[in-house]
């Protein structure tokens, strides 16, 4: 089955994800990270490629990179195949090593852009990794170099993120306050975690849903039993196929997931 085109970015500017192969926790050692932040330095060297946020978690890594997509194409190629021939002489491994090729989304506005980078940076957060006030202090995100303001800690980040960072955020705290807001885009992703998403956005549009129509005056308190009205349902299913561009069968199954967890807190 033949491949299907990579879409090209108006603007050069993609979210690369890259996920070891069935799942496996291919970064999960100190090493290995530290290794593939050696890798994706070593090659841009050679490739002229911009980062401007990273995070690698213990079985995959995401990128906001600006490049045209030939070149991206052949950054990604060296880095994924020096790391996996790093990857099977450590582990005296045979085989593939990530799950087939990179997946890239296009950034196409500087609000989405905005979007998947503080998205990118709350990944460990969304791991349990680390409280969510507590970002920065993942060690293998480019939320730590920003923090330390300085491009001298692993060299990732393009000397333009620097600059943008102090163009956008007046203060440590706007920037800390940035990385705590919320919205409804839905990032490229595994398909685990794209599901608990749009799970999140579903709530999130649901709390705000009954609030807005005087059913619930704390939205946290768990919503299921509000939606027992057959229009108010219908409505809410039309108002999640227009926001998050779901089929009125997925809103549906998504939906059922969300009251069964409230169900059950």
């Amino acid at each position: 089955m033949p491949r299907t085109p990579r879409k090209t970015s108006s603007t050069d500017m993609y979210h690369v994800i890259i996920r070891g192969i069935d799942k496996n926790f291919i970064f999960q050692t100190l090493p290995s990270k530290w290794e593939m932040l050696h890798l994706l330095h070593l090659y841009m060297e050679s490739n002229p490629v911009e980062i401007y946020a990273y995070c690698i978690m213990d079985n995959h890594m995401h990128l906001l990179i600006r490049a045209p997509l030939k070149e991206l194409s052949c950054y990604m190629q060296k880095v994924t195949g020096g790391f996996a021939r790093y990857y099977n002489y450590k582990g005296n491994h045979t085989g593939y090593v990530f799950q087939g090729r990179f997946k890239s989304e296009c950034i196409e506005t500087e609000s989405y852009f905005w979007s998947c980078f503080r998205y990118i940076h709350m990944n460990p957060v969304k791991a349990g990794l680390i409280p969510s006030d507590s970002f920065p202090d993942y060690l293998f995100s480019s939320a730590a170099e920003y923090m330390k303001n300085s491009l001298s800690s692993s060299h990732l980040l393009h000397s333009k993120a620097m600059h943008m960072l102090h163009s956008r955020f007046d203060s440590r705290q706007s920037f800390l306050r940035f990385h705590q807001k919320k919205d409804l885009n839905i990032f490229e992703d595994t398909s685990e975690e794209i599901e608990a998403q749009q799970l999140a956005c579903i709530t999130q549009l649901l709390c705000t849903f009954l609030s807005d129509k005087g059913l619930c005056s704390n939205p946290s308190v768990a919503a299921a039993p509000m939606l027992h009205s057959a229009s108010l349902r219908r409505e809410f299913l039309q108002l999640l196929t227009e926001k998050l561009q779901l089929s009125g069968r997925k809103a549906s199954q998504l939906l059922k997931l969300v009251e069964t967890s409230k169900g059950t807190e």
